[in-house]
């Protein structure tokens, strides 16, 4: 009989004893369930994206002045491309509607950052830098003389007398400074669309410069780059 009301009397503490244990069981494991669902969530939000590098080629035709007469410029860029974003390469422009007093073309270095590039659209400025060489006419009087003998006329044998409004010819190396503006446009991994215009700065003698420099619009073709 005193077993039994023993076994009795203890029921009561083995509740408490199990309560007590599943307490303390709950209470370290909830750390340890917080910290799993908290790096879970930091897991979730990560973003995983494969960067597109690579040699890129671009065809381009720019539209301008040049000697106060419409202008057209073809020439091509290559170089490399960093994640569709930094492009590093080399440029060549020159004169498609050229004649023998009527001729411009450039070399030198491109660098052009695009805002968005990895995106379907986006904006792109750029810099170029280079050297190259013009010819054009301008008038004689643009040089301070108002006329005088010339070379000797071959029906005559008289010299020949040139007025202020005679033209000269004029060759002269020159130096290019040409920032820029274009809208892209991602086609696809290897395609992009460019778009833009251009200021053309330019530094040579006197009486050539003002007539090289001035606005450009251009479009081109970007192939490469996956």
């Amino acid at each position: 009989m005193s077993a039994v009301i023993l076994l009795r009397s203890m029921r009561p503490l083995t509740a408490v004893a199990i309560i007590a244990a599943a307490s303390v069981g709950l209470a370290h494991a909830q750390p340890a369930t917080t910290a799993t669902t908290a790096a879970a969530q930091a897991t979730s939000s990560m973003q995983v994206r494969q960067m597109h590098n690579g040699l890129v080629f671009a065809p381009e035709v720019r539209i301008t002045t040049v000697n106060d007469r419409a202008a057209t410029l073809v020439g091509a860029s290559a170089g490399w491309q960093l994640d569709r974003t930094l492009f590093v390469g080399a440029a060549g422009y020159v004169l498609a509607n050229r004649e023998r007093d009527f001729e411009l073309q450039y070399v030198g270095g491109l660098m052009k950052f695009s805002i968005g590039g990895t995106q379907t659209a986006g904006l792109t400025p750029g810099l170029f830098l280079g050297l190259g060489t013009a010819t054009i006419t301008r008038p004689l009087s643009e040089w301070g003389l108002p006329g005088g003998p010339g070379r000797p006329d071959p029906r005559t044998g008289r010299p020949s007398m040139a007025s202020g409004s005679t033209p000269v010819l004029l060759y002269d190396n020159i130096g290019v400074a040409e920032p820029q503006l274009n809208a892209f446009w991602n086609v696809n991994r290897w395609l992009r669309v460019e778009g833009g215009v251009g200021y053309r700065f330019v530094g040579a003698a006197d009486v050539v410069r003002p007539h090289l420099r001035g606005v450009s619009g251009s479009l081109s073709l970007q192939f490469g780059g996956r």
